[in-house]
């Protein structure tokens, strides 16, 4: 009986945080083209694309990375958070584990 109320509790729990959320269809992306970006000789070129063209404080982007050696594989999981977010450019910090 404790069991059935403690699931009951979760559900109501997990069902007002997603009440709470905001469900909208995400905006439509922009067609033109990515600004400039200064390569390390000084020249510019336009990006293929914006990776973050929508990005937004506490915005994220997982990944996972192997590093071949000598020594064998290393795999490792990065995480990349925006921590900053303009209008004109959005700063991000890279956060990684060695699994």
């Amino acid at each position: 009986m404790a069991f059935a109320g403690v699931s009951i509790a979760v559900m109501i729990y997990v069902l007002v945080g997603y009440m709470r959320e905001d469900h909208r269809a995400p905006t439509a992306k922009s067609t033109t083209a990515a600004p400039a970006v200064p390569s390390a000789s000084g020249d510019t070129h336009p990006a293929p694309f914006d990776a973050w063209h929508d990005g937004k404080l506490g915005d994220w982007y997982a990944y996972k990375y192997v590093t071949s050696s000598k020594l064998g594989a290393f795999h490792s999981t990065v995480l990349v958070t925006v921590t900053a977010a303009t209008d004109a450019s959005v700063a991000t910090s890279f956060r990684g584990k060695v699994v």
